[in-house]
């Protein structure tokens, strides 16, 4: 990796494309939920989190509740961006991690005096497990029809 392009670029010849070419497809087959999810609404659910970000860092909240928000706010950045390389499995994983989070911190939640942060950190893990059901569940539903598609009968 550390070499100059000059050396590497003899390396990719067209035959070492047309192989990269059925990895892709092979990976893609393989795990298909990157396609599923809808990277536009990725993008603007990222948005929605950096915003939120700087609200919770400019609100009244308590400084215990704020770092705790924070944090899962970061987690779930940190997973949005990563999901370009590590795909649905990073969501599942800091989605998962902000539900347990938001269980053991449930009673500072509910007597935030600022209700609006917690609302809208509630309606941004919404949006988040939307997009894991609908690439889970999509999954699982076109998996029973796959084979009479694969039969080429109508």
């Amino acid at each position: 990796l550390d070499a100059q392009w000059q050396n590497f670029d003899r390396h990719l010849t067209e035959g070492t494309l047309v192989a990269l070419s059925f990895c892709a497809d092979t990976l893609a087959r393989e795990n298909p939920d990157e396609s599923i999810i809808d990277t536009k609404e990725l993008e603007d659910i990222q948005d929605s989190v950096a915003s939120l970000l700087e609200l919770v860092l400019n609100s009244d909240i308590p400084q215990e509740l704020k770092t705790v928000i924070i944090l899962n706010l970061e987690d779930m950045r940190d997973a949005i961006i990563e999901f370009r390389f590590s795909g649905l499995e990073g969501l599942k994983r800091a989605f998962e991690a902000n539900i347990g989070s938001v269980y053991v911190n449930r009673h500072q939640m509910y007597q935030s005096k600022d209700k609006s942060v917690v609302k809208s950190y509630f309606e941004i893990l919404g949006r988040i497990e939307a997009l894991i059901s609908l690439a889970s569940g999509a999954k699982e539903l076109i998996a029973p029809v796959l084979p009479l598609l694969m039969s080429g009968k109508p």
